[in-house]
């Protein structure tokens, strides 16, 4: 059963591993904080192939964000 999941989770996703961007998304301010913008999706028949994702040390008090 377990072997099946696996197989039923990772088929689906071969060969877009690679793909190469046809567009990127990306945010310009370079500072360690910003303000949330619109936001932003795929255009129709498209995909997201993957993100980054910028995160500082914890600090005191509500890290709330």
């Amino acid at each position: 059963p377990l072997v099946l999941l696996v197989v039923l989770l990772v088929v689906p996703g071969w060969g877009h591993f690679g793909d190469n961007p046809s567009e990127v998304i990306a945010v310009d301010n370079g500072g360690p904080w910003g303000e949330w913008g619109e936001p932003e999706f795929c255009p129709g028949g498209t995909h997201t192939t993957g993100f980054q994702l910028k995160v500082g040390p914890r600090g005191h008090g509500g890290d709330t964000g």
